[in-house]
């Protein structure tokens, strides 16, 4: 319980879970292979190393939102006292789901009608960098990048600024590639970013709306192949909603803190 409660709570590395948890790091190995087996946890690893080492992760969602918040507040639950527990909770929702947008946007990446055909999609990072969507294929030699804001202001130039930026320290077939961007955000982009993004054939924005239209593209046969999600069979905007919580409709509100 105590690992899950760390990964939960955002210690996601071999050394970090034991010092969250004060457990020596060589003594977690066992059972992180054994929540592994059973599906409780993921890992992730870089796109462009996959046998590198990875992160650990809840893989459902309701479960770290339980190990998060709930598991180690249970006494003062059961006592009737909330609102301590709601306040720590408003105060980390947004980034607690930010997370799962991640996950969604890169679902959403996976879909036969994002223009960007990547062979494998996952995260990128290197030292103390890191990238939220990366996306590769050694067919056609594309690599994709792409940063998910979950933020109440709209997404500036500043955003795409750092992550072209990235690109370079991004190791993988050299320069022999064409470079891909995209950007996905709850609240929107500012106009300058829309009329930078405009001028180039390289980038790519995304809003809640159009994320929902990607995933009205197909329906899903059988449930989700990759991410939490593993529900019957259903439109992806039902998907979406089921995997979320939230609307897919451009003119509903967000939840916030």
């Amino acid at each position: 319980m105590a690992i899950l409660e760390g990964i939960a709570g955002g210690a996601t590395r071999v050394t970090e879970i034991a010092n969250e948890i004060g457990r020596d790091a060589g003594s977690l190995s066992r059972y992180l292979q054994n929540l592994t087996q059973l599906a409780i946890l993921g890992q992730e690893h870089p796109v462009t190393d996959p046998d590198g080492r990875g992160l650990y992760r809840l893989t459902d969602d309701f479960l770290r939102f339980w190990f998060r918040y709930v598991a180690h507040n249970r006494g003062t639950l059961e006592q009737g006292r909330t609102a301590p527990v709601r306040s720590t909770i408003a105060e980390t929702l947004p980034t607690h789901t930010s997370r799962t947008f991640e996950a969604v946007c890169q679902q959403a990446v996976r879909t036969p009608a994002f223009p960007v055909s990547c062979s494998r999609v996952d995260r990128w990072w290197y030292g103390g960098e890191e990238i939220d969507i990366a996306g590769v294929n050694r067919e056609t030699g594309t690599l994709l990048l792409g940063e998910c804001n979950w933020t109440t202001e709209p997404v500036g130039r500043g955003v795409f600024d750092r992550l072209t930026a990235l690109e370079s320290k991004v190791r993988w077939q050299g320069t022999d590639r064409e470079v891909r961007y995209a950007l996905f955000s709850r609240t929107g982009f500012t106009d300058e970013l829309r009329t930078v993004v405009d001028e180039r054939s390289d980038a790519s924005l995304y809003r809640i709306p159009e994320l929902a239209t990607l995933f009205e593209s197909e329906r899903w046969a059988g449930g989700a192949t990759t991410g939490s999600y593993r529900g019957p069979a259903a439109s992806k905007p039902d998907a979406l909603r089921e995997y979320t919580g939230w609307p897919t409709d451009s003119g509903a509100e967000w939840p916030t803190a």
